[in-house]
């Protein structure tokens, strides 16, 4: 995986016409853009100037983030997301494409009913046993135009088992909820997640898979608006409503706009 790369989409096209008319097995979509966090010794390295890797930096009531090398899952390199116990502090790196208009080619990331209708994301999370993540959020997706938060990974415990599971909370609708029994998050290891969205303002679709295991499947409103462009994503602390002292660690995330079949 190469660090801030965006794929292009047309040589992945070009493939998949020439594998489908010789009868060879599709092959997986690419991303259209990813980031393994290598290539850099501080964290501003992630951050350069012509906008190819990460453009923003969320550090939010006492919330810090920095380069680390010790917990990493694949490479040299992951960020640190530390976030204490008090108010909602934030601490989470992220993309953004804002232009107010629709483009006639998708940039990444630029989804929404008009534009591309749905969004593949993959991130890698190492969670530290805080004792709950309940009031954690791990990943967000906006419409920077309508300052809108849009859909956001999300995680609740159950009060019944005491399980730490992954949900989607929407800013314009009913929240995803997963049916019991729940999947419980791990904590102290790597944890791929995966999320899919359709976008729709009535009938779109959201699924979240923790490792192989789907742990989410929900159909409802997943856009503001017919119009709405969600073109900014955030990984690490989006914000921390625990309680609780949290620190996540992020590596190799990915944005993708054809199935990848997961």
């Amino acid at each position: 995986m190469a660090a801030g790369r965006s794929v292009g989409i047309v040589p992945v096209l070009i493939a998949l016409s020439v594998l489908t008319h010789t009868g060879t097995a599709s092959p997986v979509a690419a991303p259209v853009w990813e980031d393994d966090l290598e290539n850099a010794t501080r964290l501003v390295d992630v951050f350069p100037a012509d906008g190819s890797r990460f453009t923003q930096l969320q550090v939010e009531q006492g919330g810090a983030c920095a380069l680390d090398h010790e917990i990493v899952r694949s490479g040299a390199n992951s960020v640190k997301c530390v976030a204490p116990g008090v108010g909602q502090p934030k601490a989470d790196l992220g993309r953004q494409d804002a232009t107010s208009e629709i483009p006639s080619q998708p940039a990444p990331p630029r989804f929404g009913q008009l534009a591309d209708q749905e969004l593949w994301a993959e991130m890698w999370f190492y969670v530290l046993d805080a004792g709950s993540c309940e009031g954690l959020f791990l990943w967000d997706i906006e419409e920077s135009v309508a300052n809108s938060a849009g859909l956001r990974v999300y995680c609740k415990t159950d009060p019944g088992s005491g399980v730490d599971y992954l949900k989607m909370n929407s800013e314009f609708g009913n929240s995803f909820q997963p049916d019991p029994p729940f999947i419980q998050l791990p904590f102290a290891q790597w944890v791929r997640v995966r999320v899919y969205v359709k976008f729709h303002v009535l009938v779109g679709a959201v699924k979240i898979w923790i490792d192989d295991t789907l742990v989410l499947d929900a159909t409802g409103r997943t856009a503001r608006a017919r119009r709405s462009i969600y073109d900014s994503i955030q990984w690490g602390i989006t914000v921390n409503a625990s309680g609780r002292a949290q620190t996540v660690y992020v590596d190799d995330v990915s944005i993708r706009n054809r199935d990848p079949g997961w």
